[in-house]
């Protein structure tokens, strides 16, 4: 774009940065002869310009037009022998201006409005104003008139060519070459690919509200653009300004050669180097002289293994994989996913935005949340969920234990620290309830005289009949062997 042209490879595969060169348009002799009209007015032949050839007494007077000499034809293309009308836009297009929009979405102008090319290039960001200028230099005011036509085989036009077209009312157009289809032993398709003058102009009247949502998808794609993204462009613009480098071959013993590729002329001097050989293709940056004491540190070897800084790729396939640290998604790659299949290709586990979900499987050791929902079968010998232990006997808390299977008179075990035989616990058994007090508005119970649960045992229940502020009147009740035998009080 900076040179006002084009890049193109030529016929012997070396990569060419071309300028338009329209001068051969400018140059002078190209006087207009005008039409042979039938007017039936009384001015015939009003179009075309006017030549002054001169007198008969000077013949330095009049106006003098060169055409150049045969050799100029060699600057050009001229194409009349068309197989089929070729199609030519109404009117010629000419450049009136260059411009970029910014980041912010500012245009940056060289020329006016009228015909507007609009390019994008990012080496262009931050210097946007210079870039438009430099450009609009070169080629602000080139005239020419967008065509397509299906010529005789001609193998020599190349891109970017300029060229005179002939339509078959025998017009005469200045063109550039855009596309060029060449069939071996056939016909050539000719084009100079170009929005109509009126298409151009009118682009800011029907097209504004595109152009700002262009504009600001772009933005946004730069702003959020992905990892891999940003190294294919880092690689581009390596590609565009990379710099040559200097060749060393030492020929070994059996004729086959290995390749240094350095960066100075000599390569005991270099830092860079590249070595190829049968058996890989090794790369450092910090190049001591000797192949035994540098350190190699990218390259792959016969076996196809390599070893690299970092690795953008679009997709993987692998056997197997080591590492310390996976992340997925985030900004540019959006919300990551992590899904595991099993043979038959059935998803069994799955861990996304939402949380984790698993089919099937057994989980050891602590599981902590700070909140969530739980939700179908829990199994667990032990654990612990808000402040209460869990283990095979039951349930346990500070002064409470809750049996799952023990009797109120099963044998103390002291081996077994949920069992400590403490009277200062609530105990909850199966089958009855030890604590100090109980405070109920109704009791309900049928005691058996015999029965081994209250068997050589003689309680006393307080029962408040009365509370009068802070008094509390109550009647005690003594049970021997679960039979009430006396009211004390």
């Amino acid at each position: 774009m900076i040179a006002g042209g084009y890049a193109k490879v030529d016929r012997n595969g070396y990569l060419q940065i071309c300028s338009y060169d329209l001068s051969v348009f400018e140059w002078e002799g190209a006087g207009n002869g005008g039409s042979f009209d039938n007017s039936e007015s009384l001015e015939f032949y009003a179009d075309g310009d006017n030549i002054n050839g001169g007198n008969f007494d000077d013949y330095s007077s009049g106006d003098v037009f060169d055409s150049g000499t045969f050799l100029s034809m060699d600057d050009f293309h001229m194409f009349y022998d068309f197989l089929s009308p070729p199609q030519t836009d109404a009117d010629d297009v000419v450049i009136t201006g260059i411009q970029i929009t910014d980041m912010a979405g500012k245009i940056h102008l060289c020329g006016e409005e009228g015909y507007i090319l609009s390019i994008e290039n990012q080496l262009a960001k931050g210097n946007e104003q210079s870039a438009v200028n430099a450009i609009g230099k070169l080629i602000n005011g080139f005239k020419f008139r967008a065509f397509s036509g299906e010529y005789i085989g001609y193998p020599i036009a190349e891109f970017g060519d300029i060229c005179y077209v002939i339509d078959q009312n025998g017009n005469t157009y200045q063109s550039i070459l855009t596309d060029i289809t060449y069939r071996f032993n056939g016909k050539t398709s000719l084009k100079c690919s170009a929005d109509s003058p009126l298409r151009n102009s009118s682009k800011k009247t029907y097209n504004s509200d595109y152009i700002r949502a262009v504009i600001a998808a772009r933005n946004y794609t730069n702003q959020e653009m992905s990892a891999y993204d940003l190294v294919v462009q880092q690689m581009s613009q390596l590609a565009a300004n990379t710099l040559g480098f200097h060749e060393t071959k030492i020929i070994q013993d059996d004729g086959s050669v290995i390749v240094y590729r350095h960066d100075k002329p000599k390569l005991s001097e270099s830092k860079i180097v590249y070595k190829s050989g049968i058996d890989g293709f090794l790369v450092t940056r910090n190049y001591t002289g000797k192949d035994s004491t540098t350190v190699w540190k990218a390259g792959f070897d016969s076996n196809g293994n390599a070893a690299l800084n970092i690795l953008s790729v679009i997709g993987i396939h692998w056997d197997w994989a080591y590492g310390g640290t996976l992340s997925l998604g985030g900004v540019g790659n959006g919300n990551g996913v992590l899904k595991v299949f099993d043979a038959k290709g059935n998803v069994v586990g799955l861990w996304d935005k939402d949380g984790l979900i698993a089919k099937a499987g057994k989980f050891s050791g602590d599981i902590t949340g700070a909140s969530g929902t739980f939700s179908g079968k829990l199994n667990s010998k032990a654990g612990n969920i808000a402040g209460w232990n869990i283990t095979e006997e039951g349930l346990s808390t500070d002064k409470m234990k809750i049996y799952s299977n023990k009797s109120i008179n099963d044998d103390y075990d002291p081996d077994n620290p949920f069992d400590d035989g403490s009277n200062d616990y609530t105990h909850i058994y199966r089958d009855a309830v030890s604590t100090n007090e109980v405070s109920a508005q109704k009791f309900s119970f049928a005691a058996h005289r015999g029965s081994t649960y209250y068997k050589e045992r003689t309680a006393n229940i307080n029962i408040v009949t009365d509370i009068n502020g802070s008094t509390a009147t109550y009647t005690t009740l003594r049970f021997v062997d679960g039979i009430l035998v006396s009211k004390l009080s």
